[in-house]
């Protein structure tokens, strides 16, 4: 047996079809029945259409990030002087209860007041 570029690419081919066999049993069963051509052929069509399903998910999640810094420079809460205030307030309450758990429970009925607010 002559090792040819023909036949190295058909060992490639193979190798592939095997390991994405577990997770795509009909590419096996193409590959079986048409050939191992065809079954590659078809490993690139799924590969194409994953690709544009994590493609539209990346510019869907980068919409949401760009909304999300967009719009607290809107709100008021996050002006310099009420910044600051919240801040220093904020130390303030961690320092006298000692806890970040308590100092939540006492920031949380501004956080929702406010919220109902803006």
């Amino acid at each position: 047996m002559q090792m040819n570029r023909e036949t190295w690419i058909k060992i490639a081919s193979w190798a592939l079809i095997i390991l994405i066999a577990p997770f795509a049993l009909e590419i096996a069963f193409v590959a079986e029945v048409v050939g191992v051509d065809v079954a590659v052929g078809m490993l690139l069509l799924y590969f194409s259409s994953f690709m544009a399903a994590v493609r539209s998910r990346l510019d869907a999640l980068n919409e949401l990030v760009a909304s999300a810094l967009q719009s607290p420079a809107s709100k008021v809460q996050y002006l310099t002087r009420s910044y600051f205030w919240n801040t220093a307030t904020g130390c303030v309450i961690v320092w006298i209860t000692g806890s970040i758990l308590l100092s939540l429970a006492l920031w949380m009925p501004t956080f929702v007041i406010a919220s109902q607010h803006f």
